[in-house]
Parts: C-alpha cells; sequence; structure tokens
C-alpha cells in the first residue's frame, strides 16, 4: 500500500504491481547478465573466469595439478550452465534455477581463491611451516568435498 501526501493509504492495483515487479526483474537480470558476461569474458572478448592464468600456472605445479585440472573443469561448466540458462534470451527462463546458479558460482569463486593461496603456500623459496601446510589441507578439503557440488547444482541450471 502507498499512502497519499493526506497519509491515506491507497491500493495498487495487481496487475499494475505485478508489471512494475516484472519491470524491475528485467533490468535486474539484464544487469547480471551483462556482469556475468563481463566475468566470463577477458578483454580481447575471449572466455575466462578471473585470471585464467592461475590456473595454468597451478597446472604446471605436481602439488596442484589436480586440483587445477578440476577448477578448470568446474569453470568450464559454469560457463556452459550460463550459457544454457540465457540462451532463451528470457529473464525468466534465466532466473529459474538462480538459486543453485549463485552456490555454483560462489563455490567456484571459493575454490578459485583456494587454489590461489595453495599456490602462494607452495611457491620457490617457501618454507613449509603448520599454518602452510593447514592452509593447502583445506583447500584439498574444499576441492575433495565441495567443489563437486558444483556439478550436481548446474545441471539443474542447464536443463
Amino acid at each position: 500500500m502507498t499512502r497519499l501526501s493526506d497519509s491515506r493509504p491507497r491500493s495498487i492495483e495487481p496487475e499494475q504491481a505485478r508489471a512494475v515487479l516484472v519491470d524491475q526483474l528485467q533490468h535486474l537480470a539484464a544487469a547480471a547478465r551483462h556482469a556475468g558476461e563481463r566475468i566470463f569474458r577477458n578483454h580481447h572478448g575471449q572466455p575466462c573466469l578471473f585470471h585464467q592464468q592461475l590456473v595454468d600456472v597451478a597446472q604446471q605445479r605436481t602439488e596442484l595439478a589436480a586440483a587445477a585440472r578440476q577448477l578448470r573443469t568446474s569453470v568450464q561448466t559454469l560457463e556452459s550452465a550460463t550459457h544454457a540458462a540465457w540462451s532463451t534470451g528470457v529473464p525468466d527462463d534465466a532466473l529459474a534455477n538462480a538459486t543453485p546458479y549463485l552456490q555454483a558460482f560462489g563455490h567456484v569463486v571459493l575454490a578459485w581463491l583456494w587454489l590461489d593461496v595453495a599456490q602462494v603456500c607452495c611457491g620457490d623459496g617457501v618454507e613449509p611451516d603448520a599454518l602452510r601446510q593447514g592452509k593447502v589441507a583445506a583447500m584439498r578439503y574444499f576441492f575433495a568435498y565441495e567443489l563437486p557440488k558444483v556439478d550436481a547444482w548446474l545441471l539443474v541450471v542447464a536443463a
């Protein structure tokens, strides 16, 4: 209910409220799509996520190679699901499974951060101490038990 200047409540017609809500959701969806395209494209317009070089460099380290491959696969799955969700061009279709998409996206971001932390901890000239070993163990845990959830969430999104 909105109030007129004389403080009396005024009703909004359901159709008018629905039209306003749909318009706002379409603007939000367009903004989210634009942001997603910026995240998934580098300055040359090529697909990438964040700094793809992190995955490339980590893959060269024996202790991080498996995690780097797993993250690369998760990023590719996320990109495919994003394109599938927007394939109709209808915001309602794309947003139908927003919750599992955001869960998956968040996990991919966290995996990227854990890989970055582990790479610093495993760097040349870095003495392995308990803190660094703990951080690498936390990264391994995340990649073993949390990152695999991304595939299940994105199956729903891509369907």
